[in-house]
């Protein structure tokens, strides 16, 4: 191998803040250092990068938030959430943005102006494969986000590029387990993974169930297998990652995660941002605000955001 070959790391985690930290370690240690493209000569130093396996045995598991990997909090992962699962934010491409990753994955627009459902059609793929043989045997169901004819052209192309689903017989149970892969050109470790893969594993989840409802049989999500070309930490951001580094060395594990499912503010904060996503839905919509409004925007319009109401799905 030539010198300047960008690292291969792979680690395991059982749960995605467990990934997510060896992750981050690996490649703060490991990592080539490079500038990337926030890079300011003379004012930021190097970033780090490298090309990143990442599995998660049991993707759903707690803990299920590191306080050193998301920028924001409770509401922000569930807003992007229902960015990713239910397309909250769809509206917003041509206006600012070129893609979501709803968009691409359930409303995939072809050249000529086709709309797929990828995921509708995936389905069909594996309940055909199941009522023909007896059992899901294929390999090709998989899910792209990538337009050629677009995509190299634009300034921020889609980061996701592909996920593949494969269903193997669940050894301790009854059904199938559904594993999940995705592939990723480029990827923030610091700002973006944990976010990206809280979302990606929720979207796992809700495949498995909608495949079950679709063979008649228990389908349980098995491993999340993560792959980057290129997963990162900008130089830009270092006080934060040497910060965060710091954190970790000092801090026991169980003190830096938080179980999502137990902890009580997360639950409200998680309610809290359903509510304000409906009630901007609703008041753009009604044209009265543009995209994103503001808790204090909408309660002066007359919204109650303590008790506005929100689809029913987003609690699935």
């Amino acid at each position: 191998m030539g010198k300047g070959s960008i690292p291969v790391i792979s680690v395991s985690g059982n749960s995605i803040s467990e990934a997510w930290q060896k992750a981050f370690l690996e490649v703060y240690e490991k990592g080539v250092r490079v500038a990337t493209p926030k890079h300011q000569e003379g004012v930021t130093p190097l970033g780090w990068d490298a090309a990143v396996l990442v599995e998660v045995t049991d993707p759903l598991s707690q803990p299920r938030f590191h306080k050193a990997a998301v920028p924001g909090l409770f509401d922000d992962l569930e807003i992007y959430r229902l960015e990713v699962i239910y397309g909250i934010h769809n509206f917003w491409v041509g206006d600012g943005w070129d893609y979501t990753y709803h968009e691409r994955i359930f409303e995939y627009k072809t050249k000529d102006g086709t709309i797929i459902n990828q995921i509708t059609n995936m389905i069909a793929q594996i309940k055909q494969n199941f009522v023909e043989k007896g059992r899901v045997s294929g390999r090709d169901f998989q899910v792209t986000s990538w337009m050629p004819w677009n995509d190299p052209f634009v300034d921020d192309p889609p980061c996701f590029q592909r996920a593949h689903f494969r269903l193997l017989k669940n050894e301790e149970g009854e059904g199938f387990l559904l594993d999940m892969g995705t592939d990723w050109r480029s990827r923030d470790l610091f700002k973006a993974w944990l976010m990206n893969v809280f979302a990606f594993t929720d979207l796992q989840r809700i495949i498995a169930k909608r495949v079950s409802e679709a063979l008649g049989v228990p389908v349980t999500p098995g491993k999340y297998i993560d792959y980057s070309n290129s997963l990162h930490l900008y130089g830009a951001y270092a006080d934060g990652i040497n910060g965060a580094v710091r954190m970790i060395n000092a801090r026991s594990f169980e003190d830096l995660t938080t179980d999502t499912s137990a902890d009580e503010m997360c639950e409200e904060m998680t309610i809290e941002a359903r509510r304000l996503t409906a009630a901007r839905l609703d008041a753009f919509k009604k044209g009265t605000v543009g995209k994103g409004a503001s808790k204090e925007t909408l309660k002066d319009l007359g919204y109650d955001i303590k008790n506005f109401p929100y689809p029913p799905e987003w609690d699935e």
